[in-house]
């Protein structure tokens, strides 16, 4: 709240019964100029006492690592249409040479069918290509939030009683995920949706 940035390395102090996170080089400079209060409310602090925000920590990693799958795959998108353009403008310019070459020969104009042909060949395998790579990178954005047996789990969409529970994954089927909960004896069937994966630094 202070740098109004993504946090580095989030910190949480406590005002009362209330916690407020805080990054930590912000917070500390804050309280080094002489401030006992908390900068949002400017209320006194009950302990300066700066503790790791360790869950803020794994979400922000994940949010990132997310976006930065994404935006790998729109790089890669990119550059494999630049390619396959190029691709199509040899391609144009060989027939265009070879609708002038017709009439000069048919050795001329068997040498132009092979650049041709293999030039559609190249082509083919280009989109082929591209075709593998799209399919790759919505296989890894799939599973990077698709939560698999032994993933640490918190529950985002369920009745109040679950909500922000953290448990562990022990078994993936077509019914949902089964999972065991830190305070609970048997695991408990919930969907996909209901859950975000952690992630482990």
């Amino acid at each position: 709240p202070i740098t109004t940035l993504v946090m580095e390395d989030p910190v949480s102090c406590q005002e009362g019964e209330t916690t407020f996170t805080f990054e930590r080089s912000a917070i500390e400079e804050w309280l080094a100029s002489g401030n006992g209060t908390n900068p949002m409310t400017r209320r006194p602090l009950a302990k300066t006492d700066l503790v790791p925000n360790k869950t803020m920590l794994k979400e922000i990693r994940q949010i990132r690592g997310f976006f930065r799958t994404e935006t790998q795959g729109r790089v890669m998108d990119r550059r494999l249409a630049a390619v396959r353009r190029a691709a199509d403008i040899k391609v144009h310019e060989a027939e265009r040479k070879l609708q002038q070459l017709r009439n000069k020969g048919q050795l001329a104009q068997d040498r132009a069918l092979a650049q041709v042909q293999k030039l559609r060949n190249d082509r083919s395998r280009l989109q082929a290509d591209l075709h593998m790579a799209r399919k790759a990178l919505h296989n890894v954005m799939a599973n990077a939030g698709q939560p698999r047996r032994g993933d640490r789990v918190r529950v985002v969409n369920r009745e109040p009683f679950l909500e922000g529970s953290e448990g562990t994954v022990v078994n993936v089927s077509e019914k949902g995920l089964k999972i065991l909960f830190d305070d609970t004896a048997k695991p408990i069937l919930l969907q996909p949706d209901q859950v975000m994966r952690l992630v482990v630094p």
